[in-house]
Order: C-alpha cells, then sequence, then structure tokens
C-alpha cells in the first residue's frame, strides 16, 4: 500500500491509537490464483 491508498481507506473510519507491544487484529482477504483465505 502507497500513502494515497492509506489516507484513502482512513478517511472513512477513525483509527484507533496504538503503541508497541499492543496485539492488533486485521482481516485480510488474499486471493492465490483461484484460491482465496480471509
Amino acid at each position: 500500500m502507497n500513502q494515497e491508498q492509506v489516507e484513502k481507506l482512513s478517511t472513512d473510519r477513525e483509527i484507533p491509537v496504538f503503541a508497541p507491544g499492543d496485539t492488533v487484529r486485521i482481516h485480510l482477504k488474499v486471493l492465490e490464483g483461484t484460491r482465496e483465505r480471509i
């Protein structure tokens, strides 16, 4: 991701403050050929 994409995604949502050592959960859809995983 580049800075422009991050800014575009973050304008709609409020991103909480986090610090080193915090646990962060992400949800990302990964496409590998015909396979899809989350």
